[in-house]
């Protein structure tokens, strides 16, 4: 009842009040001030827009003041055309506005009659002097030309300032689950998720914080990368917004296709492609690599003026392999260096068997063999998109476009430790279908509605189908994934009804969204189970090894897990859960040269209970933009706003799968570890099995069932009492929405006809964000031996329940950063952009899973520490040379310092029943300094003109980390129980299996080649 009350409210909303489009979302403005030859204003200049290529027209008249201001026009090529008696028709061509732009055109007009018109071809002005928060724009020229693996647009994000990837971690474990992605884009050292993306005025976003699969690159117009303070009309997220805007059609018929082609011949290889001979040796490979991505569109009229269509398909094949270095050196499987210094210093007769005891055995050989090497990847990505663009009237403009995408993806998980029977099947279907009506009610008032329904099939399911999962820190990752398979069906309908408004100087927006959620998750949470292994103490085998520690694969050998989990039920969750917005935006021209932005946004984001509601979303935002000279060359801006974000499903399926919802445990979950007395303990449940045949190795033939636990006194119920040994899920009374509040303040200066540089500070402060706690735990003592504390059975609330993990909001990040910008527009010939980032990210929790949880539980503070994605130094560098000869160049360079990794002691050494949180004694979180980054990305092209400029043929060739540098991408961070100091790098002395080893790479050098016909 509640919902419809908030729909019927909007409803009234929309009928009373002017609703205003986020016209910046999807569209441009053109404004100025038109003048005589003495420089006084003129009013009542009649201003046209044409856009040559549609015949679409947009008018408007000077105010008193002189000034023009034309709202909510496609992204495009205009020719502007100056009217007024008494003096001279101006024409002005080849004015380019781009999407969110708010570009600038003054006007002088000179004496004589109406009936003469001067022709000049101009630009608008290089600096935005009205535009008050921190964004970058990539036209067609930069999309089109730049070298961009696998044609991934969103990448070009990458390229801006202060945006950081957030898919890699230098920690070798990310615990970050396959079917919750993130967006890739870490804006203010945030982990991915709280952006927003959307295209053509809807969103593109997924449940979980990343983006749904919708264009191919080849459709894309370009976009704007909206990093901090930008306005009230922006919500949903916390982080960046990204606006993308469609290809359309024109009046001529255009189209174009294409092939892009790669093949090991020609690619460096792999350091890490190795395989283990025989002998000992490693040996360097190189597997068979190849990639075909073919496409091609077609744009033209459908009716001359009124009626166009664009259509682009594109298609990605790829046959290629990921490295997997669990076994590279074979000494992993015989006692250690340590280890053997005892025995030599035992009698024969007592080392022999202990010897043996800590040598592995032909089915741990196995699986380490079956999961290393070369492990085949394979991609098929297919995208297709229609857009159809009418003008009914000069007053009516319908939009519609429809997007399809399926990918099928397996074994791209595999990589570093994470074994080849680890690997996954991603399958993605995505359909997208969006209506737009922009209605101009008059000159200044514009209104416009935005209907847009997509659905999403999404299945990740494993290669390996039967469990149980086996870790083994700081050695291998290995079998079924014990988050999959998960089937979730995600249906997103959007409602948009929004208006512009100009009142002399006052550009007013007013809008609402409405978005209905809807999501069934099928995900078998814990089904599998899972056994993890790691660091115990030498004196579980035989007392005289106590001087010694036994690793993760030795107590593998020895069937002594640390701990086991599994979980048993209904692992179906569905709701359907609305998004409303609500924002008032005024950007208010207080004199010439200074523009004031005020606006307020409300977020409802509604979740399914037992999540409470948070109903105090708002957020105030403001901002100004200074030009002190008035020459349109300067712009002074500062902007500061509140910014929330959603909560994701993922945390609403986990309170309601996995909690105790109305007495009723929908997945019944066990846990048990090595320290718990009696039979049910980890080991004995292992060994059992392993006996029995249940566990096999190195593959089952079956999983673990609730039958197979009973005779270890466990016995799993959905109902009734909780059981002893019981994991448990749940959100705190208070949970809400995270938010940012952002701070920004730029200078930016134009320097010449071309060139323009800038300097900007921002600092970003996030609060409310999503952790995981476990609240069963009390304080406990600290241990004189180890410094930290070490929980005992009375330190826990409840010692029968094994944990009671809560999801809170209670965490903090926090972001500082100078950035320093310099751009060339493109002229005839040469194109150039730049930029340096000076940040530090600092945060308390790197996502919301609970392997992320705190090291001690009961001291959230010490959490605090440099965040996974601070990237201290970032410099970008890339560009556009048109040579003689229709030749083209187009270089990216990137490269950033050091990113911090986590130190793990691969074991639960302080008994708080959480085996992937502990640090060595005294480490804080993010102590180690891992791998820089270094790369320099080329295209050459060559254009064949065929009898005109619209007809050619282009041939290319693309260089990906042209350089080779050898940039390592993850580091073995399982250390064990090491002494300080923490402020470790990885070591190149070392191999995968050994702690601070490398274990993985950025790719080496790839060379592309490819071939368009334009027509």
């Amino acid at each position: 009842m509640a919902m419809w009350s908030r729909i019927v409210a909007g409803a009234l909303m929309a009928a009373v009040v002017p609703l205003f489009p986020q016209t910046s979302a999807e569209s441009a403005e053109l404004t100025g001030v038109v003048t005589d030859p003495s420089g006084a204003p003129v009013p009542g200049v009649a201003v046209t827009l044409l856009n040559p290529a549609t015949g679409f027209t947009r008018e408007a008249l000077t105010s008193g003041s002189g000034e023009y201001r034309v709202a909510g026009v496609s992204p495009a090529t205009y020719a502007v055309r100056f009217e007024k008696d008494q003096f001279q028709s101006q024409s002005i061509t080849d004015v380019h506005l781009a999407i969110g732009q708010v570009g600038a055109l003054n006007v002088q007009l000179k004496v004589g009659q109406r009936s003469e018109v001067v022709e000049v071809t101009g630009e608008v002005a290089l600096v935005e002097t009205e535009r008050t928060h921190e964004a970058n724009t990539l036209g067609q020229e930069f999309v089109r030309n730049l070298p961009i693996d696998r044609r991934d647009y969103l990448t070009f994000s990458l390229l801006a300032p202060g945006v950081v990837d957030s898919k890699g971690v230098a920690d070798n474990a990310d615990y970050r689950v396959i079917q919750t992605p993130n967006s890739g884009l870490s804006f203010y050292g945030s982990n991915g998720r709280g952006n927003s993306v959307t295209i053509d005025g809807g969103e593109s976003n997924d449940n979980a914080g990343g983006v749904r699969n919708t264009l191919s690159q080849e459709a894309v117009e370009e976009f704007q990368i909206n990093r901090g303070g930008y306005s009230a009309e922006h919500g949903g997220a916390s982080g960046g917004v990204i606006n993308i805007v469609s290809k359309s059609g024109t009046n001529a018929f255009h189209g174009s296709t294409f092939g892009y082609f790669r093949n090991q011949r020609l690619d460096a290889g792999d350091p890490f492609a190795r395989v283990l001979e025989s002998g000992g040796a490693l040996r360097r490979v190189k597997p068979d690599a190849k990639r075909q991505q073919l496409g091609g569109s077609l744009g033209g009229p459908i009716k001359q003026n009124r009626t166009f269509f664009f259509a682009a398909a594109e298609f990605l094949n790829r046959d290629e392999s990921n490295v997997v270095s669990v076994l590279t050196d074979r000494s992993i499987f015989r006692p250690t260096a340590e280890q053997e210094a005892v025995l030599s210093r035992l009698p024969a007769a007592a080392a022999a068997p202990l010897r043996a005891a800590l040598t592995s055995p032909a089915s741990t050989i196995q699986l380490f063999e079956r999961n290393s090497g070369i492990t085949p990847f394979t991609t098929n990505d297919f995208k297709f998109s229609l857009r159809l663009d009418h003008l009914a009237s000069e007053k009516n403009q319908f939009l519609f476009r429809s997007n399809y995408a399926d990918v099928d993806e397996t074994n791209a998980s595999t990589r570093a430790l994470v074994g080849s029977t680890r690997g996954y099947k991603f399958d993605d279907v995505s359909h997208t279908a969006l209506i737009g009506w922009t209605h101009l009610l008059t000159p200044t008032v514009i209104n416009d509605l935005r209907v847009q329904h997509a659905y999403t099939d999404q299945t990740v399911s494993t290669t390996e189908p039967l469990g149980p999962e086996i870790n083994i820190n700081g050695f291998g990752f290995f079998n079924k994934d014990i988050f999959l398979p998960s089937i979730q069906l995600q249906r997103r309908t959007e409602f948009k009804h929004t208006l512009n408004l100009a009142r002399g100087a006052h550009s007013i927006k007013l809008g609402q969204n409405i978005n209905f959620r809807n999501n069934h998750g099928n995900v078998q949470t814990f089904f599998g189970g899972r056994f993890t292994f790691g660091p115990l103490p030498g004196a579980l085998v035989n007392p005289a090894l106590a001087t010694v520690s036994l690793n993760g694969i030795q107590a593998f050998n020895l069937g002594l897990p640390q701990s086991y989990q599994q979980g048993f039920g209904d692992p179906i969750v569905r709701n359907t859960y609305p998004y409303f917005g609500y924002f008032a935006q005024d950007s208010w021209r207080v004199r010439p040269g200074l523009t004031l932005d005020f606006g307020i946004r409300y977020e409802f984001d509604k979740r399914k209970s037992p999540l409470p509601r948070d109903t105090n979303n708002f957020a105030p935002r403001f901002g100004f933009a200074w030009d002190p000279w008035r020459d349109g060359k300067t712009s002074v801006r500062g902007a500061y706003g509140i910014f929330y974000s959603p909560i994701y499903y993922q945390i609403d399926y986990v309170v309601n799968a996995l909690g105790l919802v109305n007495g009723r445990r929908q997945i019944a979950q066990v846990l048990t570890t090595i320290q718990t007395p009696g039979p049910p303990a980890a080991q004995n449940i292992w060994q059992t099995l392993r006996r029995q045949g249940v566990i096999g190795l190195p593959v089952s033939s079956r999983g673990i069932e609730t039958d197979d636990l009973r005779q270890f006194g466990i016995n799993v119920s959905q109902t009734g009492p909780i059981p002893p040994l019981t994991v448990l899920f749940e959100n705190s009374g208070d949970y809400v929405n995270p938010y940012s509040q952002h701070a920004t303040l730029s200078l930016e200066r134009q320097i010449g006809a071309a060139t323009a540089v800038s300097a900007s500070g921002i600092y970003v402060r996030s609060l409310k964000i999503t952790r995981a706690r476990d609240r069963n735990l009390l304080p406990a003592p600290v241990n004189p031996q180890l410094g930290i504390r070490v929980w005992r059975p009375q330190d826990f609330i409840n010692p029968l329940l094994f944990q009671v993990n809560v999801y809170e909001s209670t965490a903090n990040a926090y972001y500082a950063a100078l950035m320093l910008e310099f751009k060339r527009r493109l002229s005839r010939s040469f194109s150039l952009a730049a930029n340096y980032t000076f940040s530090k990210a600092t945060d308390e929790v790197t996502d919301f899973n609970s392997d992320f949880q705190p090291n001690d539980q009961t001291n959230l503070r010490a959490e605090r520490a440099l965040s996974a994605f601070d990237q201290r130094h970032k410099i970008v560098l890339y560009g556009l040379w048109r040579m003689p000869h229709q030749i083209s160049v187009s270089p990216i360079f990137r490269a950033n310092s050091a990113r911090p990794f986590n130190l793990l002691a691969g074991a639960d050494i302080n008994a708080d029943r959480h085996s992937t949180t502990d640090r060595p004694p005294g480490a804080g979180r993010n102590t180690g300094i891992g791998p820089a980054f270094v790369s320099l990305d080329l295209r050459l092209s060559k254009r064949l003109l065929l009898g005109s400029d619209a007809r050619w043929l282009e041939f290319t060739a693309e260089g990906f980390n042209l350089s080779n540098t050898l940039n390592y991408s993850s580091v073995n961070n399982t250390v064990g129980v090491m002494a300080a100091p923490f402020h470790i790098t990885g070591r190149h002395d070392r191999g995968p299996s050994d702690p601070l080893g490398f274990t993985s790479a950025h790719e080496p050098r790839r060379i592309q080649l490819g071939i368009r016909l334009a027509f």
